[in-house]
């Protein structure tokens, strides 16, 4: 039973790990030209992609809007969500609400943060986000209820262009015609 066993799990460690290789952040290679298709009769771009690498994420609730909720991840490079990215955990696609605060604790890094207004999402994406990037538990912190204890910068209305919806896609309607 023992034989069976390992090799079964090392089979699921595997899988695990590929399912995780495609979800995260990821923002176009600029260094890489696009290569265009026709599919269907549609113009289908394709761009080269990096998957950028988090060190820390922090699910809180807003400074000031008691019913407004932050997510914020702190990535090594620094990437601005203004060009193209996409930001994919499990069946959801997010292509849009994403706002950069700065550094993060990563110098020269940058920390993304999306507004949500539902706690209950946040904090499942923040276990999975911690899943998909095997954070410890300590750089994966609920600080959405009680004090926020060192939450990094403070979120404010004033400081983000989302309005805490997230549009969610399906993967299929995530990539770029």
């Amino acid at each position: 039973m023992k034989i069976l066993l390992l090799p079964l799990m090392i089979i699921l460690a595997i899988g695990s790990a590929r399912a995780s290789e495609d979800e995260g952040l990821f923002i176009p290679n600029r260094e890489v030209e696009p290569k265009y298709d026709i599919d269907d009769g549609e113009i289908v771009m394709r761009l080269t992609s990096e998957r950028l690498q988090m060190t820390r994420a922090v699910f809180r609730s807003d400074t000031e809007d008691k019913e407004q909720y932050w997510l914020e991840l702190d990535f090594t490079k620094w990437a601005d969500p203004g060009s193209f990215y996409v930001f994919k955990i499990g069946e959801l696609t997010y292509t849009t609400g994403f706002t950069v605060r700065g550094e993060g604790t990563n110098k020269g890094g940058g920390r993304w943060a999306l507004g949500l207004k539902d706690a209950d999402i946040g904090r499942r994406l923040l276990a999975e986000i911690a899943a998909i990037y095997a954070l410890p538990d300590s750089h994966a912190l609920d600080q959405s209820e009680g004090e926020q204890a060192g939450a990094g910068q403070p979120a404010t209305r004033s400081e983000s262009d989302s309005d805490g919806n997230a549009k969610l896609q399906p993967e299929s309607e995530g990539r770029s015609r």
